[in-house]
């Protein structure tokens, strides 16, 4: 018995007898000899409880406790690392801490397993958007729409991926199709409006963003449009009127960096800046950039 017991504490099944007879219990050949076959993991059990955790992970990313969150995921893929959706969740958590990299290679698992998957492509598209590398995010956006050619929200994204590898003429095909799509899709609109300022098709531009503006009263197409019609009309006073309502909404408006962030051209910057002139504006344009949180 004893000989028995010691081989058994040398083995990987040492804990569950450390657990059993640690306290003086005495157990007889039979049950010894059982243990362990009860150890044995089931892989479908193992991989439902995967499941479990991950559902429970994705709750905590919801809700902002992202870290605790990403710590049971890599439990979860632990247990069942063959599961998309888990690695998409743990890509997900990685954005949202601006660790760019890590959600990469958590999305190229994820393609080892299934690659014919398109929100794989898409959310990779996003991630080289983000990391300003336009022409990558070309290349999965379009393998991504490949597959799922209906996606009004891939166009877009691949329409600012061109507009950042300065492609504006295939970025105006992009958003046009995603109009196609979706109709009321705002952000699409603005940003063709973008593009045919850049192109110098100002008219065209400024037919978008009041087109955008009878569907939203967002601070971007205003500002765009207040920057644009000045330049027709110096001094007019609907662009004083909307410069004024633009930097009062979003007062981040205000400054260069933020405009280039949001894919406006050089040509819409300086008329901007132009705008800004105006000595009816000079007080909203200082008060604006008091309140700028960059």
């Amino acid at each position: 018995m004893m000989n028995l017991l010691k081989n058994l504490l040398k083995s990987k099944y040492s804990y569950i007898i450390f657990l059993l007879v640690g306290t003086n219990i005495f157990l007889p050949y039979q049950t010894i000899a059982f243990i362990p076959n009860i150890n044995i993991p089931n892989k479908e059990n193992l991989e439902v409880t995967g499941l479990q955790i991950g559902k429970t992970a994705s709750e905590f990313i919801k809700y902002g406790q992202i870290e605790e969150g990403l710590r049971l995921l890599r439990l979860a893929l632990a247990l069942n690392s063959n599961e998309i959706g888990l690695w998409l969740i743990k890509a997900d958590g990685e954005i949202q801490l601006n660790r760019l990299d890590n959600a990469l290679i958590s999305i190229y698992k994820a393609k080892a397993i299934d690659d014919s998957i398109s929100t794989l492509w898409f959310t990779e598209g996003a991630i080289q958007i983000y990391k300003k590398q336009p022409k990558k995010a070309i290349i999965a956006m379009k393998k991504g729409l490949s597959i799922d050619p209906k996606n009004a929200n891939a166009y877009f994204q691949l329409g600012n991926a061109q507009i950042m590898n300065l492609n504006l003429d295939e970025a105006l095909n992009s958003y046009s199709k995603t109009l196609i799509i979706k109709k009321d899709f705002w952000q699409a609109l603005n940003n063709k409006g973008l593009v045919y300022f850049e192109l110098d098709r100002n008219t065209s531009a400024i037919d978008c963003w009041r087109e955008v503006l009878k569907i939203t009263q967002d601070a971007e197409p205003k500002l765009a449009l207040a920057s644009a019609l000045n330049l027709l009309f110096p001094y007019n006073q609907e662009s004083i009127d909307l410069a004024k309502e633009a930097l009062t909404q979003n007062p981040k408006y205000v400054e260069r960096k933020y405009q280039n962030e949001q894919l406006w051209g050089n040509k819409l910057q300086s008329a901007t800046q132009k705008l800004f002139q105006i000595e009816e504006l000079r007080e909203i344009v200082e008060e604006a950039k008091k309140n700028s949180t960059l």
